[in-house]
């Protein structure tokens, strides 16, 4: 099973990727995981300009987002 952990919080050393980190190590030994810090990710919010639903659902914004949804 793949395992896709998402790090939410600002602090690139903070006690959430401490957690996350012991959590990945764990769940490594019979699972393949992957962590994300999304701090060091590019993500812009919606512009709600429906462009999305015009080209086959690409977003008009070049960010990390798709690289995410993929995962």
């Amino acid at each position: 099973m793949k395992v896709l952990i998402l790090n939410g919080s600002p602090r690139k050393n903070g006690n959430t990727r401490t957690l996350l980190t012991a959590l990945a190590e764990e769940a490594g030994k019979n699972h393949q995981v992957e962590l994300v810090d999304l701090q060091s990710q590019k993500i812009a919010p919606c512009l709600g300009c429906d462009a999305c639903r015009k080209n086959g659902g690409t977003c008009v914004q070049k960010d990390d987002a798709p690289t995410l949804l993929q995962k």
